[in-house]
């Protein structure tokens, strides 16, 4: 499955929950031995490559391990590597100190 556009978390997270997997027996290492080498627990492992939620130090510890960890750069890019755009011109509402009386359309005239 190709993660783009709006999908439902659950599905996001058990992609990149397979993706992990299929890299980690890529190196042909267990998920115990995997789980020592990055310093997460087992249950940690198997709960990410089952699609549950975890925290972000874990994913990059997984990531490191995995010999991905230079691909947050494609993640979140530096600022100076983003193209931007133009500048878009702030205008600021200033509320007159003058009260004025509101008025029907039919009343101006």
């Amino acid at each position: 499955m190709r993660i783009d556009g709006l999908y439902n978390m659950d599905l996001v997270l058990q992609e990149i929950g397979k993706r992990i997997r299929e890299y980690r027996i890529g190196l042909s290492i267990t998920q115990n031995e995997f789980a020592k080498k990055v310093g997460v627990s087992l249950r940690t492992i198997s709960n990410i490559e089952n699609g549950s939620d975890s925290s972000f130090s874990n994913i990059i510890r997984i990531l490191d391990g995995l010999n991905l960890i230079t691909n947050l750069n494609v993640l979140i890019p530096e600022k100076e590597n983003i193209i931007l755009r133009e500048p878009i011109e702030r205008k600021r509402y200033k509320k007159s100190n003058k009260e004025s009386e509101w008025v029907w359309g039919e009343d101006k005239w």
